[in-house]
């Protein structure tokens, strides 16, 4: 996992200056001497099938990812960085529902969190830690990078 995220980044064409470039390509090297601690998926289907195996009646399903990765910090020290993706969806004969759920963690601090609701988007949230974004900036990449490079980072790393 680290190596897909290394290569990743490797790939990345960020849009940024000298430093950070520099900071994103240290970053890369880094994930070499990291170590990924949980990679789980678990999978869970419900529901009645007929003898064409044609779904009848109440259906569900449910899969929930988590990825754990430890890596060094540009000065000293490592973080802990965390990501939990759950999928829900139900239908039945009277409607359907489905959800996404996705948070992310440096050190056991959220970083963000998006909850998306595919029948009623009023139920959507995002919800962005601002100042644990940019701690985690300053330690993983180094002083002055600016948080938007961060999530793209986070991005393409745990993606992988």
């Amino acid at each position: 996992a680290l190596a897909l995220a290394r290569r990743s980044l490797q790939a990345a064409a960020f849009h940024c200056g000298e430093f950070v470039a520099k900071a994103v390509s240290d970053l890369a090297e880094r994930l070499a001497t990291g170590d990924c601690t949980r990679c789980h998926m678990q999978h869970q289907e419900s529901g009645k099938s007929d003898q064409n195996r044609v779904r009848t009646g109440n259906r569900s399903s449910c899969s929930k990812l988590e990825v754990e990765m430890v890596f060094p910090n540009c000065l000293s020290g490592t973080t802990h960085l965390s990501l939990e993706v759950e999928k829900y969806d139900y239908e039945n004969e009277l409607g359907w529902d489905a959800r996404l759920t996705v948070n992310c963690r440096a050190d056991g601090l959220s970083l963000f969190m998006c909850a998306l609701d595919g029948s009623d988007d009023s139920h959507d949230a995002l919800i962005c830690n601002r100042a644990g974004l940019l701690s985690t900036a300053s330690r993983v990449l180094g002083p002055a990078v600016e948080v938007h490079v961060l999530l793209h980072v986070l991005w393409r790393t745990l993606c992988a």
